[in-house]
């Protein structure tokens, strides 16, 4: 398992984490090619001695370590709690705005939704790079779709530091941007 720090730990990109099992370390001693970059051997044989392979990026050890308090104080299940939390009430918002007239769908059926991030898909016609650029001007950095939906998609997040509250205030200001 791999992830990066940029993520539900809210710290600048930069670090990534893994987990490696006994399987795959065993899969790695067998491949001989296995290159230089990001070998698990390496990784394992460097933590046995409280090392990282290469030079680390302290600043972002010590912002992981602050962090790292942070959610310990809060309770990792509430966080986990605070982030559905905050993709159900983009979900509801979305189904508030089709309501209203403004014809917001979610792509994903609910089952399969995550509670880290929501797309949103807009309404045919609309480009989501004027509202993305809008949301930027009044000081709120959300994300376009990725690929093919780039154009056709909106996306927030629902990870690290951030709450209902604050998510409300932004869901606000792009209720007015999508009404123009």
């Amino acid at each position: 398992m791999l992830t990066g720090s940029q993520k539900s730990l809210a710290l600048p990109p930069g670090l990534a984490f893994g987990v490696a099992t006994d399987a795959l370390l065993t899969r790695a001693r067998a491949n001989p090619g296995r290159g230089v970059y990001f070998d698990f051997l390496e990784f394992e044989k460097t933590v046995a001695n409280n090392q990282t392979p290469n030079t680390p990026a302290l600043s972002l050890l010590y912002a992981l370590a602050r962090q790292l308090e942070d959610i310990e104080k809060e309770g990792i299940e509430a966080r986990w709690a605070r982030h559905a939390a905050m993709a159900r009430r983009t979900w509801d918002w979305v189904d508030e705005m089709r309501e209203r007239g403004i014809a917001l769908t979610l792509p994903v059926v609910e089952k399969f939704r995550s509670p880290t991030v929501t797309c949103i898909a807009l309404p045919p016609g609309a480009n989501s790079a004027p509202i993305v650029a809008e949301l930027k001007k009044r000081g709120f950095v959300i994300g376009a779709g990725y690929g093919k939906m780039k154009e056709t998609q909106l996306r927030i997040g629902h990870m690290g530091d951030h709450t209902v509250a604050g998510l409300d205030v932004l869901l606000d200001v792009m209720a007015d941007v999508l009404k123009r």
